[in-house]
């Protein structure tokens, strides 16, 4: 049906525990009835996608999939926010190919996804790149997940390259210099490794 992140088949044991539960207090039918939503919900929200091959070299795109919930234009730089629901593939993908020339993680408070304050103040990740034009992708995990990152500083990374997921959805923003066309506007559905969301021609 769906390959499962590998990150995240621990939780299947959840339904496993569940289903248990219900062995021991005699209660087997409501537990096991419990134990397979739960096991097929999770294979749901933790489902894997065949990478995407088409490379757009005169476009970055965008690094996941969910809806675009606003453009901000900032003096040089315009900065793109993409949410990701929890229904959403979390897979993370590199807009575009690039130099990594910086990668960290940020402590900070818990992202409930209501944007605002919150996530100003909310832990991220982020890195920098350097490519045909220089751009800082935030990721802001919603619920207290982390993202977790295949990436390593000073290294080259190709256009859609898997870099990492997070594990219930939250918001990533791109930032890029604001002479480059933004090809989305707010409300947009967009999907990872798929959409161009930056001109660079």
């Amino acid at each position: 049906m769906f390959a499962i992140l590998d990150k995240s088949k621990s939780l299947l044991l959840l339904p496993a525990a569940i289903i248990a539960v219900g062995v021991q207090s005699k209660q087997e039918l409501p537990g096991l009835i419990v134990g397979i939503i739960i096991f097929l919900l999770l294979l749901y929200v933790f489902r894997d996608e065949p990478k995407p091959t088409a490379k757009q070299p005169n476009a970055l795109v965008s690094p996941i999939s969910g809806y675009v919930s606003a453009i901000t234009v900032d003096g040089s730089n315009s900065r793109i926010d993409i949410d990701q629901r929890l229904t959403d593939v979390h897979i993370h993908y590199n807009p575009g190919e690039c130099y990594i020339k910086s990668a960290q993680w940020f402590d900070g408070q818990t992202y409930f996804g209501t944007g605002g304050d919150n996530i100003e103040k909310s832990a991220y990740y982020e890195y920098q790149c350097m490519g045909k034009i220089p751009f800082v992708v935030r990721s802001h995990p919603a619920l207290a997940g982390r993202f977790e990152s295949n990436i390593t500083k000073f290294t080259t990374v190709d256009q859609l390259e898997n870099i990492g997921y997070t594990e219930f959805g939250g918001r990533v923003s791109i930032t890029v210099p604001s002479i480059n066309v933004i090809t989305v506007k707010p409300g947009d559905k967009v999907i990872g490794g798929k959409t161009p969301i930056v001109s660079l021609e």
